[in-house]
């Protein structure tokens, strides 16, 4: 009796939950229907009954109702808007542009349904993400087109329509964010179109979804990120998506890629997504730029050993002393320091590289305004395996920095001191009798080498394999200090003698005639020579020569000396 009791009172409960669950749905049908516009639409995906795929994203039906329609006549009056499955060639183009048109048309009666009721957030929601796949059926479909002679990186020439749902979409993230909308604004985001085109509409919406939730990426639980709408997984690959991180990319771009990775990186579990390379470290980074170079050298699986942390297009980079020590700190076994353009760079940072990073081989530091003679001082005191030292418009180091480097650094094979004020025939000197192994030597601009100092290093450097020489622009060397290094510098292949005003064909000549190892010959700016320097007597100049091609440039010779001339001179520019 008392099981009979039980069932019959679950029965009546079970009764009532069903009885009050119609008659909230009967009440929330009338509320609806009293609405001056009902927008119904339904999406194509999964598979068909007859076995085939329907392409993603394509809009099966879209209508504006002035009531309220059963689930039957919903489904009386929805209709495919495009038959058979995935086709392929000039069918799938031709579905694209179907598939374009159907979300322009969804997306009108979603701004018209907006219009009726403006603080709908399904309405909002739908509209902002039907905007999305109406972006990526015009990418896909032949409305945008790149102008003539662009690359593949080339942002393509958007169309009317490209630009009207482009605006509609920025109206709806303002929108959205207003409402409080942060899972619909990382849905947003996940489903944007690829490409640099979208990059600051992206940057954007993750603007406006930080703002609305700050902690929205502050969590650690696999299983509450596989319920929102924009992981951690998806964040990480959003810079690389839209080319926020790229080289040449917009500073703001720059801070929405670096503010993606340190959300990312914030994560332990997530640091090895960027090419196997833990990084989470890195978030430490003030540099944006810096941060976003590592994440792409990891992506592209570059040797972690080499560091370059400057540019080399001509700007400048605000990389500090901190963030270099904490890169270095984090790759002891670091092999090259490149640190071009790094003006905010001070002696404290090559102090530690050299305390701490002593296997490096490559030291770049070209355009490092603020180094002293301190900083080559501890270059010349750990940096025992350096090969290779770039020093470039220092303009604050002297003969007391040049000294303990060239007398420390023993294995240097190559040195460049150009654009250095404090590069004189001293450092010369130094340069030639410390370094035995000195395969490139350039001190361009340097005003303060003479003859001497040339004289010197030729002299040293004769049983060397001095390959590469520039001493262009040095006003104070004549015929005395190149005649030293044609006579002297037997293996030079590369020789750059531009803007030495007082060199005249005597030195010019021996050049040409001695140096039969050149393959280029800088001669620009040369007023006093003549087109006597391109004769040459088969018998006496040329020998081993003829076999061989050098590149002249900065001068014109005219067309007899050029048939007189042998086979490695005939190439001037």
């Amino acid at each position: 009796m008392e099981n009979v009791q039980k069932i019959a009172s679950e029965f009546q409960r079970l009764r009532d939950d069903v009885e009050d669950r119609r008659r909230k749905e009967l009440d929330a049908a009338l509320e609806r229907s009293r609405r001056p516009c009902v927008i119904g639409a339904s999406m194509a995906s999964g598979r068909a009954r007859q076995g085939r795929h329907f392409w993603h994203g394509c809009l099966a039906h879209v209508a504006v109702y002035d009531k309220l329609l059963s689930a039957d006549d919903i489904a009386v009056h929805v209709r495919m808007g495009r038959q058979g499955g995935a086709e392929r060639g000039a069918a799938s183009t031709s579905r694209s542009r179907d598939a374009a048109r159907l979300f322009a048309l969804a997306a009108e009666h979603f701004e018209k349904a907006a219009q009726h009721e403006p603080d709908d957030f399904r309405v909002r929601e739908q509209h902002a993400l039907c905007l999305c796949d109406h972006l990526a059926c015009i990418d896909a479909s032949d409305h945008r087109s790149l102008p003539p002679g662009a690359g593949t990186s080339a942002v393509p020439i958007a169309g009317p329509a490209h630009r009207r749902a482009a605006a509609l979409l920025d109206q709806a993230i303002r929108k959205l964010e207003g409402l409080n909308a942060a899972e619909t604004l990382g849905a947003v985001i996940r489903r944007l179109p690829e490409g640099p085109a979208h990059a600051f509409r992206c940057v954007d919406a993750l603007d406006a979804l930080l703002r609305v939730r700050p902690d929205y990426f502050a969590t650690h639980e696999i299983q509450h990120q596989s319920k929102m709408a924009l992981p951690l997984k998806d964040l990480a690959l959003v810079p690389k998506r839209f080319g926020l991180g790229s080289a040449n990319a917009h500073p703001r771009l720059a801070r929405a890629a670096a503010r993606c990775y340190r959300l990312v990186l914030a994560d332990l579990n997530l640091a090895e997504i960027y090419g196997g390379v833990d990084l989470s470290w890195a978030r430490a980074l003030r540099n944006d730029e810096a941060l976003c170079k590592l994440v792409r050298d990891a992506e592209e699986d570059e040797d972690n050993r080499l560091i370059t942390l400057g540019k080399h297009d001509g700007g400048t980079c605000r990389v500090g002393d901190d963030d270099v020590r904490l890169v270095l700190n984090a790759r002891r076994l670091a092999i090259s320091l490149d640190l071009t353009a790094c003006g905010d760079v001070t002696d404290l940072c090559c102090m530690f590289a050299a305390r701490h990073n002593t296997s490096l081989q490559s030291i770049t530091l070209d355009g490092c305004v603020q180094l002293t003679d301190e900083a080559f001082v501890h270059l010349g005191r750990g940096a025992k395996h350096a090969t290779l030292v770039a020093a470039q418009g220092c303009g604050k180091i002297t003969n007391a920095g040049f000294g303990p480097l060239a007398r420390g650094c023993k294995h240097l094979k190559a040195l460049n001191l150009s654009y250095c004020g404090g590069v004189n025939n001293e450092t010369l000197i130094v340069v030639a009798k410390a370094l035995k192994q000195l395969e490139l030597f350039h001190c361009a601009f340097c005003t303060d080498v003479t003859d001497a100092g040339v004289y010197a290093l030729a002299t040293t450097c004769a049983q060397s394999k001095l390959r590469s020489l520039d001493v262009s622009f040095c006003a104070s060397l004549s015929d005395d200090g190149v005649s030293a290094v044609a006579e002297r510098c037997a293996a030079l292949e590369y020789l750059n003698l531009s803007g030495l005003h007082r060199v005249t064909d005597a030195a010019a000549l021996r050049v040409t005639h001695n140096l039969w190892r050149l393959r280029t010959l800088c001669l620009e700016d040369l007023h006093l020579i003549t087109d006597a320097i391109f004769f040459f007597d088969a018998k006496k100049d040329g020998r081993a020569a003829a076999r061989q091609q050098m590149y002249v440039c900065g001068v014109r010779s005219p067309p007899h000396a050029i048939a007189a001339t042998p086979a490695r001179h005939r190439r001037s520019s």
